[in-house]
């Protein structure tokens, strides 16, 4: 068969794929009919010969099927027969379908989820200048095998170690902002001042904190950019302000780009 015989060949199986089974079911049942008659010559009876070429070649479904499996384009037609099948289920009982659309919803959602965590802190290195000098340090004990540092212990880490540039140590929580009268939650970091200088994080506007500042009471704080433009109209009127977190007056000395991912 010719290269342009074939391609043809393929194209009519798959825009003619009507004609082309009919052609074939018709080749088939000729073939068929021609075994039955060579066996009746033979002296077969017409029953009897029609019983033994289905038991051996089986009948026209069966050629049928295998040729419509190595039609080209046998998988387009497989996915809208599915996709037919599915639709007809899915009007037939709304609320299963619904319940299965929710359920692959969720775990899609889930994926990607996963997937942008994995991505970001495996796959992609770190945003922060030379991530790979970056090093966490966890305790490690019978039944945790990563925990946090107490005070007294970044205390003495701090003080003994000699081989990283900058040491320090971060939590998250959140804050309640009551200055002005309208009770506002919103999340936080509390660092000490080496860990802003590990990861590189410099502010857009204002100050970081000092020595003097780098100690559990010392109320001052760092907020984004978009926060502070949003509460004082720009951010360079933020720095020097005052906002109430938790009930202690604290002076915003710097705000930080909204692209810093903590």
């Amino acid at each position: 068969m010719s290269f342009w015989h074939r391609w043809s060949w393929r194209l009519k199986s798959l825009f003619g794929r009507g004609k082309v089974e009919a052609s074939i079911a018709d080749e088939m049942r000729f073939h068929i009919e021609k075994e039955i008659e060579a066996r009746v010559s033979d002296g077969m009876s017409a029953r009897e010969a029609r019983r033994e070429v289905f038991k051996t070649f089986g009948g026209p479904e069966r050629f049928r099927i295998e040729t419509e499996g190595a039609l080209w384009g046998g998988w387009i037609v497989d996915l809208a027969r599915d996709l037919k099948h599915a639709h007809r289920k899915m009007v037939r009982v709304p609320a299963f379908s619904l319940t299965i659309l929710a359920t692959i919803g969720l775990g899609v959602g889930a994926t990607n989820a996963i997937f942008g965590l994995v991505n970001a802190s495996l796959l992609q290195p770190l945003p922060y200048p030379e991530p790979d000098q970056l090093v966490l340090v966890t305790n490690q004990w019978s039944g945790t095998p990563r925990g946090s540092l107490s005070e007294a212990e970044y205390v003495d880490y701090h003080d003994d170690q000699g081989s990283l540039e900058s040491f320090g140590v971060y939590t998250f929580g959140s804050v309640n902002i009551t200055d002005d009268g309208v009770p506002e939650q919103t999340r936080a970091a509390f660092a000490s001042a080496g860990t802003i200088d590990a990861l590189g994080l410099r502010p857009s506007l204002g100050r970081m904190f000092s020595l003097e500042e780098d100690r559990i009471g010392a109320n001052v704080a760092l907020i984004r950019e978009s926060y502070a433009a949003a509460r004082f109209g720009d951010p360079a009127q933020a720095i020097g302000q005052s906002l109430v977190l938790d009930g202690n007056s604290t002076e915003i000395i710097g705000t930080f780009n909204d692209t810093f991912q903590f």
